[in-house]
């Protein structure tokens, strides 16, 4: 894009000799200027987004970790009263 332009610009005045309005080029590069802003601002998003589902994958698994070692912990304090054992979900007996 910045290559036309840049023709665009170095022959702006036979450009408007033909009927190309003078705000034309200005305005172009300003639409241009503004698509940039928006890609970088879509990349630093997408950045932060994998950063985050990093830190969330991470997140869950030391908490997995814990769940497990309290489950261990649980069946080996309560493991033979049946009444307690009973009251858990069928996935932690």
């Amino acid at each position: 894009m910045s290559g036309m332009l840049e023709k665009a610009t170095a022959h702006k005045e036979l450009l408007v000799k033909r009927g190309m309005s003078e705000q034309l080029i200005t305005d172009i590069t300003a639409a241009i200027a503004e698509f940039e802003q928006t890609l970088e601002a879509t990349r630093a998003g997408r950045r932060e987004h994998v950063g985050a589902s990093a830190d969330l994958d991470s997140v869950v698994s030391e908490i997995s970790q814990q769940v497990r070692l309290l489950d261990g912990l649980v069946r080996y304090r309560f493991g033979d009263n049946v009444e307690l054992m009973g009251a858990c979900p069928e996935g932690h007996r």
